[in-house]
């Protein structure tokens, strides 16, 4: 309550004494270390205090750094030209097309050539001049070709699947191996003749069931 106005405030006035430190500047860290903070903050209050200072400079405002030779200074604008003429070169390589090969003419450009036909049928067809030039491309054409995803493999390599050696089939094995067909007591769409017994045995029967 009355701060900023003069003469405001019911509390004591106290004004700090401007101290100097060692160099003849003035003490701004004194504001800190008054109070109860006297003897117990470090305070870095100088410029001193963020910039390392020389080795034989004795404190702030001192010695002055050492400067760069002027031939140190021509190697540093040499270098730093480079970069910056590798930067633009890379810059403009982009935006230019690619280089082509000389001999192989650029779209608009003709090149003529001589042509001597092995059979000289007319007369005046000894020797032709013939102009070539490369097609122009339609920038907005559909691409002619298509990309295919090819399927990625697999992280393992498959199991391999154990197969016993091949044996010959024999007749025992052939009979193990047939399936009798099946006899059915209501359809017959073939209209075959089946004999009885084979009927009841399609029934779980036998003869000796018919009884």
């Amino acid at each position: 309550r009355g701060m900023g106005k003069p003469g405001g405030g019911g509390g004591s006035q106290q004004t700090l004494a401007l101290k100097v430190n060692g160099q003849g500047g003035a003490d701004y860290g004194a504001l800190h270390r008054q109070g109860h903070n006297r003897g117990k903050t470090t305070v870095h209050a100088e410029h001193g205090a963020i910039v390392p200072s020389l080795p034989h400079d004795g404190g702030e405002g001192g010695a002055e750094w050492e400067r760069p030779t002027e031939e140190e200074e021509k190697e540093t604008a040499r270098r730093t030209a480079a970069a910056l003429q590798g930067k633009v070169e890379k810059v403009l390589a982009r935006s230019q097309p690619k280089a082509q090969v000389a001999s192989v003419p650029r779209p608009g450009e003709a090149k003529y050539v001589k042509y001597t036909p092995a059979s000289q049928a007319g007369a005046g067809s000894s020797q032709r001049v013939i102009r070539i030039s490369q097609a122009h491309v339609d920038p907005l054409e559909p691409p002619k070709f298509k990309q295919k995803k090819v399927p990625r493999g697999p992280a393992e390599a498959p199991v391999p699947v154990m197969h016993s050696p091949p044996r010959k089939l024999t007749q025992q094995d052939a009979l193990d191996w047939k399936i009798p067909p099946c006899v059915s007591n209501w359809k017959n769409n073939k209209g075959y003749t089946v004999p009885l017994d084979k009927r009841l045995a399609a029934d779980g029967g036998g003869p000796e069931g018919g009884e």
